[in-house]
């Protein structure tokens, strides 16, 4: 875990992108048009927060913060929809990364195996990303999941409103936010 308590999966992959982003709140308005999009995985489908404490360390914490991700960008898609600041997420797909360093060596292998054969490369795995960025047939999309460049259904637990909500408050008490931050 963080210094501050937190796991460090969840502090690196959600609540550093979560609390960067209510920062950058005001320039997003100011720039508007403008776009948040947040890189989330298909683990999120296997995502599934303990309700007492959903942000525990678990076996589940690199799931959990991706579906946290999803969760997050819809709600700041509703939140500043008419402030011309849209909000997605994306899977990018199977990615041979360093991000599979720290498995076992014939996990590793396994799945630079499996990637090699059925993965992308950096460079495709980068155009979901791009896209969500600057295609002009996005301009006025928000709240949506994309895979391969393409709306994407979300895990089942990113339609559960009330969860949704909970883990939006409690995301903004982790991360200490002022009340003037708070959008």
């Amino acid at each position: 875990s963080t210094e501050d308590g937190l796991d460090l999966l969840m502090q690196v992959n959600y609540f550093g992108p979560f609390l960067l982003t209510h920062l950058l709140i005001d320039l997003l308005k100011k720039s508007a048009p403008s776009r948040i999009v947040f890189t989330s995985s298909a683990a999120a489908f296997f995502g599934d927060f303990d309700s007492n404490d959903p942000f525990s360390t678990t076996s589940n914490s690199y799931r959990n913060s991706k579906l946290a991700t999803i969760m997050a960008s819809d709600i700041f898609a509703k939140k500043l929809k008419c402030a011309r600041v849209t909000s997605n997420s994306l899977h990018p797909g199977a990615v041979l990364t360093k991000i599979v360093n720290n498995v076992g060596k014939t996990v590793l292998m396994m799945l630079q195996i499996c990637i090699v054969f059925f993965g992308k490369s950096v460079w495709e795995g980068a155009q979901t990303t791009t896209h969500l960025a600057v295609s002009e047939e996005l301009d006025d999309v928000t709240g949506e999941h994309f895979w391969d460049c393409r709306r994407f259904l979300k895990p089942r637990r990113a339609y559960d409103g009330k969860l949704c909500q909970k883990i939006w408050e409690l995301s903004e008490n982790y991360v200490k936010l002022l009340p003037h931050e708070k959008i």
